[in-house]
């Protein structure tokens, strides 16, 4: 799988849908050792003016498994205004997501929104997915799902 960012409008129950897929595609990644894994930033479209750029993370190496998702603006763009990116990200053990959380968004202007949790859901390999929103305009998102690039073991 391509480690691009992937775009997506998605209803509650495509999100779902998307998170489980995600999560069968994820089960077939490279497994490395408790060093973080960062997806690296990808180029999730602009809204007048700002460029947004999306990112994905795991880490092992601390006690408890984490993971997250990160939207920043490009270092030429303003600030992202109150309520234009938001983050909600995953965790996943052997495939099956193990804890997620909702979307949050930024409440005032910033230049990144980022959103992370932790979870210790036994042995096994764990990867990170997240849903990226930006804001479209008209009061609506588009959304991006971004995976960490493979998975890792405590």
């Amino acid at each position: 799988m391509s480690h691009k960012v992937q775009h997506r409008n998605l209803g509650v129950r495509k999100y779902v849908v998307a998170l489980m897929v995600g999560a069968l595609i994820g089960a077939t990644g490279t497994v490395a050792h408790a060093v973080p894994a960062y997806a690296g930033w990808a180029l999730m479209g602009n809204f007048d003016g700002v460029v947004f750029e999306g990112n994905a993370w795991v880490d092992t190496a601390p006690a408890t498994p984490a993971g997250g998702g990160q939207v920043r603006k490009s270092a030429s763009s303003p600030s992202i205004p109150a309520y234009w990116a938001g983050v909600a990200p995953a965790l996943y053990r052997n495939g099956a997501v193990c804890a997620s959380k909702v979307v949050a968004f930024n409440t005032a202007p910033v230049s990144m929104v980022s959103n992370s949790l932790a979870a210790n859901c036994g042995s096994g390999t764990y990867r990170s997915q997240n849903i990226l929103k930006r804001y479209k305009g008209s009061a609506t998102y588009q959304d991006y799902i971004r995976n960490s690039p493979n998975d890792i073991k405590p």
